[in-house]
Parts: C-alpha cells; sequence; structure tokens
C-alpha cells in the first residue's frame, strides 16, 4: 500500500522556497509485507532536497524526515 501524506503548511513552506520541489510532494509512504512481518519506509525529505542542491530546503527537509520517522517508528510498535 501506498500512503501519500502530507502537512500544508510545510508544502507551502516548501514550495515557496523552491518550486521544484513540487514534483516530490506529497511524501509517500510504503507499507507491504515483506513474508516475515509488514515493512514501513519512505523516501527520505533530505534525499529529496539533496538532489535539488538547493541548501535552502535542509531545514524543512530534516524536520520532515523527523516527523515522518517518529510516525513510522510509533506505527510499528
Amino acid at each position: 500500500m501506498i500512503l501519500e501524506v502530507c502537512s500544508a503548511p510545510r508544502a507551502k513552506q516548501v514550495l515557496e522556497t523552491n518550486v521544484y520541489m513540487g514534483y516530490f510532494l506529497p511524501c509517500k509512504v510504503v507499507v507491504y509485507d515483506a513474508g516475515e512481518g509488514t515493512r514501513i519506509g519512505f523516501p527520505r525529505p533530505t534525499m529529496m532536497a539533496g538532489v535539488l542542491g538547493d541548501d535552502r530546503l535542509d531545514g524543512i527537509a530534516r524536520e520532515v524526515e523527523s516527523v515522518l520517522t517518529d510516525a513510522v517508528d510509533e506505527a510499528a510498535g
């Protein structure tokens, strides 16, 4: 299952900083059965921002990545 997640205020901030980040929005979270258990993952926003080479995105990318990591960790129990 592929879930798309978005925080409208953060998306607005990102798009106002660099409109090309729109290609990576909304964030994808993938949930799948790996045989031995359920896996949850997502492309790291810091890596996606790095593709554009725009240092202005570093802080918000780290923030979004932290929120997603916390949510995945909580879902994993």
